[in-house]
């Protein structure tokens, strides 16, 4: 089971997931930091320079554009808080600690999290200081307009002439500075729009094409394949409660994917692979 609450409007999306095994793909978190706390049983995080096991009340800091990937083959319940990476300077703001205290409030009263959990996610975010380290150069530049404009037409190709570079060299330095290559970077940006306009009640077809998918069974697997659950199921189940918003997934994992990925996955993060 896997529950998403997101305020939109304040930048704050809290996701409580439960398994019996899962397995996350290799994927990177845009422009948020996330904060994970494990709640029951264990997990393995993998980014490309470590591999840590975390267990009970152990926490985690996710950098915006890390690669990483999680996995457990044993039951499994963690909180990931994820919050705006714009809301530190280094440390998060006091406007923003005040947004996210009353956050985290509606999510006790909506018994996602307890009054313990709550407070301790606060404390570990506002001790965590994060830094900007990315240039202000043409790959930034880039990156950030595929953040903000996925739904927008865009090739390996024009990518490439657009900072002036060939495209085997765009991939290893993209790649290499924000996890995933340009063309998987932009997809991911894609899907996260999608998964935007549905949580705002819009219709399956609407969400994708706004967000530039035109192809619905190649947006379907995607879209199950890094949120665990179709984009029908996840529409069906988003409910609106006082500008929050909820959604519930149930869709098992099965072990067979578990190991499969668990196999393969210190070769899928290695940057230039």
């Amino acid at each position: 089971m896997t529950r998403f609450f997101l305020n939109r409007k304040d930048g704050f999306e809290l996701v409580v997931a439960g398994s019996a095994a899962a397995a996350y793909p290799p994927h990177t978190h845009v422009s948020t930091v996330t904060f994970l706390m494990i709640r029951k049983g264990s997990v393995t995080l993998v980014t490309p320079t470590a591999e840590l096991s975390l267990r009970k009340r152990r926490k985690a800091v996710i950098l915006s554009h890390t690669l990483h990937a999680l996995y457990s083959t044993k039951f499994f319940e963690t909180l990931a808080l994820c919050v705006n990476r714009s809301f530190f300077s280094p440390r998060l703001r006091p406007d923003r600690a005040a947004a996210l205290s009353h956050f985290l409030d509606t999510a006790v009263g909506e018994a996602l999290i307890t009054q313990t959990e709550k407070d301790s996610l606060l404390k570990f975010v506002r001790e965590t200081k994060i830094r900007d380290t990315d240039a202000d150069d043409s790959l930034a530049r880039l990156r950030r307009e595929l953040e903000a404009h996925p739904e927008d037409e865009k090739s390996l190709t024009d990518m490439a002439e657009q900072v002036h570079i060939g495209k085997g060299h765009l991939i290893r330095s993209f790649k290499k500075r924000y996890g995933l290559a340009p063309v998987g970077f932009l997809r991911q940006n894609r899907l996260r729009k999608a998964r935007r306009a549905l949580a705002e009640a819009s219709s399956l077809t609407t969400a994708a094409v706004a967000a530039g998918f035109f192809d619905q069974s190649h947006f379907i697997r995607h879209f199950k394949k890094l949120y665990g659950m179709t984009p029908r199921q996840y529409l069906r189940a988003v409910q609106h409660s006082g500008g929050m918003n909820f959604a519930n997934s149930s869709s098992p994992v099965s072990p067979a994917r578990t190991e499969c990925l668990t196999r393969g996955l210190n070769r899928e993060i290695v940057p230039g692979t």
